[in-house]
C-alpha cells in the first residue's frame, strides 16, 4: 500500500512520459481490434465445461419470495447491522471541527493539516470499516487511492487497512474443490497444507501438489497455488454494494456534492468488487500477461493459472518459489538491487506504453524474486555478459539458454534474519553467475485506458511535453467530469502551470525528484477545485507513485525518461497518421529529439544499456 504525503512540484515529470504516454498506447490498442480478446485460440468468455452448482428451486414462486421478500430482508437485515456499527462515526463527525491543526513544511511553505480531532476521527472510521467485513476494506484500500477524493491523512489511513477476517474451514474449501474437479478431494492433490498461506478479504490461499497422474494434461503444473473464495461473500458484496448505491444517491442530492459523481463512483467501485468475486477473470488476466511478456525472456514472469479447472470461486495457479521483494527493501543488495529496479521499470512500462494493460496492485507483497543462470558459453562471451549485465540487466537474459535452481531461493530465506548472512549469500551469487528474475502476482486488479480517456490523454500529453501548462490545466478542466462545478478555474490554471514550469529543468533521476509530492500536489489542487477526474488517470498515478516509492528503495538514481526512451520509440513506430492527430504525432516527436539529444549527453559511461534497450524493444536490430 501507498501512504501519500502530501503534495509539491517536482514529479509530474515523470508521469508526463509514463502517464501521458498512456494515451498514445491506447490507439495502438484500440487499432488492433482488440486481438487480445483471445489467447491462445482461446475466447476471453469462454467458460471451461465445469460441473454446475447444485440447481436451485426453480419454482416461480420461490423465485418471487427470494428476491422480493427474502433478499430485501436480507439488506434490511445488513442495513441495521451496518447503521449500528457506523452510528458512532456519524454522531462524532463535529469532532472533526476541533483541535490544534498539524503543520508541516513543503519546499520551504508552512503547510496547514488536518485538526487533531478530525485525525482522531479519520482513525475511528478506518476501525470501523474493518469491522464491517470484506466490502469496506476494499472500499477503504479503494477509496486511500483517490487523493483528488479525500485528504491525504485520511487516505494515508485507508491505504494500511487490512482484512480481520477468519479463515473459512476447510470444509467449505473441500467441497469447492470436489464440485470443480468432479472427484474426490484426494484424487485432486497428494499433498495439501491445510494452513491458508494468506487470508484475504474475499478469499484465501493454499498451497499443494496436484496429482499428475489425475489428469491428461499436458504442461500441468504439478506445485501450485489453490485460491478459493469464502463462502456467502458473494451475497454479503452484493448487499453491501446496493445499500451504497442508495446511499450515494441520498448524498449527491446534498448541496455542493454534485462534483464527487458518488453514484459513478460507487458504480466504478462495484464493478472492481464484481470482477474479484469471479476468480477467472485472474486467471485470465495472468494468461494475458503470459502472453504479453512472452517475448522478455523469462527476465519478467507470472504464475500459469490451470485454465480447465479456474472457475469464478477457484483459482489454481503455478507455484512458484521465490523471495519477496521487501526483503530487498528492508535489506538492500549492491550486487542486485539496481539490476531488479531496473527490471521493474521496464516492466511496468511495457504494460503501461506498449498493452495498455497494466497491473493495477503494485506493491511488494505482489512482487518476488527468484535467481536463474544463463547457459555457460566462452570465455570471452562471459566476460562481455558479466560487464553488460551490469548496466542492463536482462539485455543478455533474452533468447538465452537457462538453467534455474530453486535451492538457491531456500538458500537465500535462510539468511533473511541475519543481514550480514543476507548480503554475503547475494554477492556469492552474483559471482556465480546468477541474474534476477521479476515475478508479478494477484492479477486480479488491472487498469487499462477508455477510448475517451485515450483523446484526453493524447490532447494532455501534448500539452506536457511542449511545457505549455496553461493549456494542461485548461484539458484538464475540460475533459474532467464536471466542468461546470469547477471552483476557480483560473486559479487551478496558475497551479497546474506554476508546477509545469519547475519541471523544465528537473532531472528525471529518482534522487532529485519527489513524484509522490509533486502528484499529491496536483491531486490537491483538483480537489480544492472540485476538478472531478477520471479513476483511470488516477489509478495510472497510483501505480506510478508505488513504482516510485519501490525504485528509490532500490535505486535512487533509476532515470525514468531514459528507460522510457526506447519504449516511446517503439510505440511511435505502431501508430499511424489514422491513429493519432498530426498535432498529437508532433508531441510525440518533440519528446522523443529532447530525449535523444539528453541520452546523448547523459550516458557516455552505460551507453550500452541504452543500445541494448533499443535492441531489445524493436527499435534498431542486433
Amino acid at each position: 500500500m501507498v501512504v501519500f504525503v502530501s503534495v509539491r512540484p517536482g514529479g509530474i515529470a515523470a508521469i508526463a512520459t509514463a502517464v501521458a504516454a498512456a494515451a498514445a498506447a491506447t490507439a495502438y490498442a484500440l487499432k488492433k481490434n482488440r486481438v487480445e480478446e483471445t489467447l491462445y485460440g482461446t475466447e476471453i468468455d469462454e467458460e471451461p465445461p465445469i460441473p454446475p452448482e447444485p440447481p436451485a428451486n426453480e419454482h416461480p414462486v420461490l423465485r418471487i419470495l427470494v428476491t422480493y421478500v427474502v433478499e430485501p430482508l436480507g439488506i434490511l437485515k445488513r442495513f441495521i447491522y451496518l447503521a449500528l456499527l457506523f452510528s458512532p462515526v456519524i454522531l462524532l463527525a463535529p469532532i472533526v471541527f476541533f483541535g490544534k491543526r498539524r503543520t508541516y513544511m513543503r519546499r520551504g511553505v508552512k503547510i496547514c493539516g488536518e485538526r487533531a480531532g478530525a485525525l482522531w476521527w479519520f482513525d475511528l472510521l478506518v476501525a470501523q470499516m474493518e469491522r464491517a467485513g470484506p466490502t469496506f476494506v476494499k472500499l477503504g484500500q479503494w477509496a486511500g487511492s483517490r487523493h483528488d477524493l479525500f485528504p491525504d491523512e485520511l487516505c494515508a489511513r485507508f491505504s494500511k487497512l487490512h482484512s480481520s477476517n477468519k479463515p473459512h474451514s476447510m470444509k467449505h474449501t473441500r467441497r469447492v474443490i470436489e464440485r470443480v474437479f468432479n472427484r474426490q478431494f484426494e484424487e485432486v492433490f497428494t499433498e495439501f497444507d491445510t494452513t491458508p498461506l494468506g487470508i484475504g478479504a474475499v478469499g484465501q490461499v493454499y498451497r499443494g501438489k496436484l496429482r499428475k497422474e489425475s489428469f491428461d494434461v499436458e504442461d500441468m503444473p504439478t506445485d501450485v497455488a489453490i485460491k478459493v473464495l469464502h463462502p456467502k461473500v458473494h451475497k454479503t458484496i452484493r448487499r453491501d454494494l446496493e445499500i451504497m448505491r442508495i446511499f450515494a444517491a441520498v448524498i449527491n442530492a446534498l448541496p455542493g456534492m454534485q462534483w464527487v459523481s458518488l453514484p459513478e463512483e460507487v458504480s466504478i467501485f462495484s464493478d472492481l468488487m464484481l470482477s474479484q468475486l469471479n476468480l477467472r477473470h485472474e486467471a485470465l488476466n495472468l494468461e494475458r500477461f503470459r502472453h504479453n511478456f512472452k517475448d522478455s525472456g523469462g527476465v519478467i514472469s507470472f504464475p500459469k493459472p490451470f485454465m480447465p479447472f479456474c472457475t469464478t470461486d477457484l483459482l489454481i495457479e503455478q507455484h512458484i518459489d521465490a523471495v519477496p521483494l521487501h526483503f530487498f527493501i528492508d535489506y538492500g543488495s549492491e550486487a542486485y538491487d539496481r539490476r531488479i529496479a531496473a527490471l521493474g521499470l521496464n516492466a511496468f512500462l511495457k504494460m503501461l506504453l506498449l498493452d495498455n494493460f497494466t497491473h493495477a496492485d503494485l506493491h511488494t507483497g505482489n512482487i518476488m524474486v527468484r535467481f536463474y543462470k544463463p547457459s555457460e558459453g566462452g570465455v570471452i562471451r562471459r566476460t562481455l555478459k558479466r560487464i553488460v549485465r551490469r548496466v542492463d540487466p536482462d539485455a543478455v537474459a533474452r533468447d538465452a539458454p537457462r538453467t534455474a535452481n530453486d535451492s538457491v531461493v531456500d538458500g537465500i530465506l535462510a539468511t533473511t534474519k541475519d543481514e550480514d548472512a543476507w548480503n554475503a549469500e547475494l554477492e556469492d551469487l552474483d559471482e556465480q553467475g546468477y541474474c534476477p528474475e521479476l515475478i508479478f502476482l494477484d492479477a486480479g486488479l488491472v487498469s487499462e485506458l477508455s477510448t475517451t480517456n485515450r483523446a484526453n490523454f493524447i490532447d494532455l500529453f501534448a500539452a506536457l511535453t511542449s511545457f505549455d501548462g496553461h493549456r494542461a490545466g485548461s484539458l484538464m478542466i475540460d475533459r474532467c467530469r464536471t466542468p461546470q462545478l469547477v471552483v476557480d478555474a483560473d486559479g487551478f490554471i496558475a497551479k497546474i502551470e506554476r508546477i509545469i514550469n519547475n519541471l523544465r529543468g528537473e532531472t528525471f533521476s529518482l534522487s532529485k525528484m519527489q513524484i509522490g509530492e509533486v502528484l499529491g500536489e496536483v491531486l490537491s489542487a483538483v480537489r480544492e477545485h472540485h476538478v472531478k477526474m477520471e479513476p483511470d488517470f488516477v489509478n495510472t498515478v497510483l501505480s506510478c507513485v508505488i513504482l516510485e516509492g519501490i525504485g528509490r528503495r532500490l535505486d535512487p538514481d533509476l532515470d525514468l525518461f531514459r528507460s522510457s526512451i526506447p519504449i516511446l520509440l517503439s510505440l511511435g513506430c505502431r501508430l499511424s497518421i489514422g491513429d493519432a492527430e498530426s498535432s498529437h504525432l508532433m508531441g510525440m516527436a518533440k519528446v522523443w529529439l529532447y530525449a535523444e539529444a539528453r541520452s546523448l549527453l547523459a550516458s557516455f559511461t552505460t551507453s550500452r544499456a541504452v543500445v541494448d534497450a533499443f535492441v531489445r524493444y524493436g527499435w534498431i536490430s542486433e
